[in-house]
């Protein structure tokens, strides 16, 4: 496939093309730019939709007032910041900085590493995986979220599968998920997990997960080190000694609590119709 090369000082304005579009040094976009494909590198700015039947790619610095929709996969490294929405049709992996201020949604997987913010949200059909800093307003992802380092979520976190969290967690609404999990599951991480215990002792204890809101388990609820302003509810939860649970505990099979961990109401046991989510 042939290519378009903009390489220098260069302005790319109102393109239609067949062929793939690659970009180098210092680059102006303007109006709505159609190609098989495009790659970024260098500095790009400017005001555009960018639209690509195949794959998108950025590095460097990159600022669009605008959106990008990809026929195929997205990446991101470097600094990005994008005005508008981004639409993967299948995936989409960021690294370095990314900052996004309208939807960013995902036919397939979506993973983020350094610092990231999805200031209206993202919706994510495969897998969401994160590490360094996160933030967005809400999370809607059917194949699980595994957030690693610090997450900050403003609305809700909605999954059809597992969400499973290690690292300091902020969330401003309610968890629903299949599972929900808040580090030291793990019996492989048993070491740690005492090595942690042991630190927190020294540091009088400092609480790594604080949901303003309510969880909602079909399964199992296993947490630690967590504040839960409001209720839990599921089939299975197990909580332990550095929990504060400000609501009520529902649950149908088994509630296992820590001594330690402070409840403000006594668990209540449920029928499983009554595990509604």
């Amino acid at each position: 496939m042939e290519r378009l090369v903009f390489s220098g000082n260069s302005t790319i304005e109102d393109v239609t093309t067949n062929r793939r579009i690659r970009s180098s040094g210092s680059s102006r976009v303007r109006g709505a730019i159609e190609c098989q494909s495009f790659k970024s590198s260098g500095t790009l700015k400017g005001i555009a939709e960018i639209s690509t039947e195949v794959d998108f790619n950025c590095s460097g610095t990159f600022r669009l007032d605008g959106s990008i929709t990809s026929g195929n996969d997205i990446k991101t490294s470097g600094s990005t910041r994008i005005s508008g929405e981004v639409t993967a049709r299948n995936n989409f992996r960021s690294s370095g900085t990314f900052k996004v201020l309208g939807l960013l949604t995902t036919g397939g997987r979506a993973r983020f590493s350094g610092s990231t913010t999805c200031s209206s949200g993202v919706e994510i059909k495969g897998i969401l995986k994160t590490s360094g800093t996160f933030k967005s307003s809400n999370i809607n992802v059917k194949q699980g979220f595994w957030g690693r380092g610090k997450v900050n979520v403003f609305n809700d976190i909605t999954s059809q599968k597992v969400v499973d969290l290690e690292g300091g967690t902020k969330i401003g609404g309610s968890i629903t998920a299949e599972d929900v999990f808040f580090e030291f599951r793990n019996k492989f991480r048993r070491f740690r997990y005492w090595s942690v215990v042991l630190l927190q002792f020294i540091k009088r204890v400092r609480y790594s997960y604080w949901i303003k809101g309510n969880i909602y388990a079909i399964n199992s609820v296993d947490i630690d080190r967590s504040i839960i302003e409001g209720d839990i509810k599921s089939r299975n939860a197990k909580l332990g000694r550095f929990t504060k649970v400000n609501g009520t505990i529902y649950y149908v099979d088994k509630c296992e609590i820590h001594k330690k961990a402070k409840l403000a109401r006594k668990p209540i046991k449920i029928n499983l119709e009554d595990l509604k989510i």
